[in-house]
């Protein structure tokens, strides 16, 4: 009987040493980007401008509808107003994805992977925060920037599992001999 791999025993296998390339750090940098700008950012802002707009409810100046219409807002704006500058992160942050991705190649533990990219995201986006004018803006960036950096590289995770699930499962198909003599009397021809 043929030992077919579960997704338990490939999880469980002992995974070799990983390379880690420029194109690795690159996918991660624009998966991180995708995350960003798509889902975090937004839930950032949202939820601590609504916070913000609590504040009013213990002087009872609260209106729930103006605070929701305000974080809303926020939210919206502070995404667009990222994009370029998002972006332009992504590329600045790609030297120190890189050289933290060969740092843990020896690291076994996805979790703690997965926790140092978050660290790096995050502090990469508050290095901004030099004054508090800018607070506002960079705080919400960083709490997502750590959150985006975690959700792309155990995206990248679930991805390396489901290629190396798929190698394991799929059949090795031989060459037909035929295959082979044909090509060296098509060259002669």
């Amino acid at each position: 009987m043929e030992h077919v791999p579960t997704v338990a025993s490939v999880e469980s296998a002992p995974t070799p040493t990983p390379t880690w390339t420029w194109s690795d750090s690159w996918w991660v940098e624009i998966r991180a980007y995708g995350w960003l700008i798509g889902v975090t950012l937004p839930i950032t802002t949202f939820v601590l401008t609504l916070i913000v707009g609590l504040g009013g409810w213990f002087t009872m100046e609260w209106n729930w509808l103006g605070t929701l219409g305000s974080a809303l807002a926020a939210a919206f704006w502070l995404d667009v107003v990222s994009i370029p500058f998002a972006f332009a992160a992504v590329v600045v942050a790609l030297p120190f994805t890189y050289l933290l991705g060969r740092a843990l190649r020896p690291v076994e533990s996805r979790r703690n992977q997965i926790t140092a990219t978050s660290v790096l995201a995050g502090t990469l986006a508050a290095l901004p925060m030099v004054s508090p004018d800018t607070l506002l803006i960079f705080v919400p960036m960083s709490i997502a920037a750590g959150a985006a950096g975690a959700l792309a590289r155990r995206g990248e995770f679930r991805r390396a599992d489901r290629l190396a699930q798929t190698a394991a499962t799929a059949p090795a198909e031989p060459i037909a001999p035929a295959e082979v003599t044909a090509q060296p009397e098509e060259a002669g021809a």
